[in-house]
């Protein structure tokens, strides 16, 4: 959708989510998906007995 919006050509793109060159745009996605579901576990999880 950006690509189309933008204009921008696939080798540009490529670049802007380049984690070897420091782009870390990548890494916020991946934690916004994953989040939620970390955070909900870590509250349902039934604690261990003593």
């Amino acid at each position: 959708m950006r690509r189309i919006l933008m204009h921008r050509p696939w080798k540009q793109l490529f670049h802007d989510y380049n984690l070897a060159a420091g782009r870390v745009w990548t890494l916020i996605l991946l934690w916004i998906g994953i989040a939620p579901y970390l955070f909900f576990r870590s509250i349902t999880v039934p604690k261990l007995a003593k």
